[in-house]
C-alpha cells in the first residue's frame, strides 16, 4: 500500500510514465554510485533513456541536507529510473505519535516547454536564484530548469496536517540544496 505521503508527492511531481523493474535498494548510510554516473551524465544532460534519476544524489548527501538516514530506493509506484526516483528516509512520528513516511524524490520532466509551463501557470510560483539556468518554488517542489532538462524535487519531512514552520523550511532548504547538486549534474 503506498502511503499519503508518498501519493501526496508523486501527484506533485508527476507527469506521466511508463513502468521501471524494482532496484536494490542500497544500505542505511551508503553511497548510491553517483560520483561515477554523474560524470557520466554531467555536462551533456543525459538523455532519458541514459539517465539513472536514482544515480544522481548520494544517501550521504541527502542525509547532510535532511538531517536523516535514507533507508532505501522505493520502486513501488513502477516508475522509470530514468525520470522518477523515490528516496524512503527512516519514518517520522506525528503529533499523535503514529510513524509515517518521509521522502525524497525526483522527477524529470519534458523539458523547457515543461518548465515554462510551471512558471506561467503556478499561482504559488516563487523564482529561485542559484540554481540551475532558472529555478522556482511551486506546491511545495523546487523546479529546475537546467540546458533543456526540466526536473522538480520534493522533500517529505512532516506530515500533512501537523504544520510545524521549522520542518517547513528544513523541507524547503534540503530541495534547494539537493536541487543544486542534481543541477550540477545533467
Amino acid at each position: 500500500m503506498v502511503s499519503a505521503a508518498r501519493t501526496a508527492i508523486a501527484l506533485l511531481l508527476l507527469l506521466g510514465s511508463g513502468c521501471a523493474g524494482a532496484a536494490s535498494p542500497p544500505p542505511s548510510g551508503a553511497s548510491n554510485p553517483a560520483d561515477s554516473a554523474a560524470a557520466s551524465i554531467g555536462g551533456s544532460g543525459g538523455s532519458s533513456a541514459t539517465r539513472d534519476a536514482c544515480t544522481l544524489l548520494t544517501t550521504d548527501e541527502i542525509g547532510s541536507a535532511t538531517g536523516v538516514d535514507v533507508t532505501g530506493i522505493n520502486d513501488e509506484l513502477g516508475l522509470p529510473r530514468s525520470t522518477y526516483c523515490q528516496w524512503d528516509l527512516e519514518a517520522g512520528v506525528n503529533v499523535e505519535g503514529v510513524p509515517f513516511d518521509r521522502l525524497v524524490a525526483v522527477n524529470f520532466y519534458a523539458g523547457r516547454s515543461s518548465f515554462e509551463a510551471v512558471a506561467t501557470t503556478a499561482t504559488d510560483a516563487e523564482p529561485i536564484t542559484g540554481i540551475g539556468d532558472q529555478a522556482l518554488w511551486s506546491s511545495d517542489s523546487v523546479h529546475v530548469l537546467k540546458g533543456d532538462n526540466h526536473f522538480a524535487i520534493g522533500v517529505v519531512l512532516h506530515q500533512a496536517g501537523d504544520e510545524d514552520s521549522a520542518l517547513a523550511t528544513a523541507e524547503r532548504e534540503a530541495e534547494e540544496n539537493l536541487a543544486k547538486l542534481i543541477a550540477d549534474r545533467v
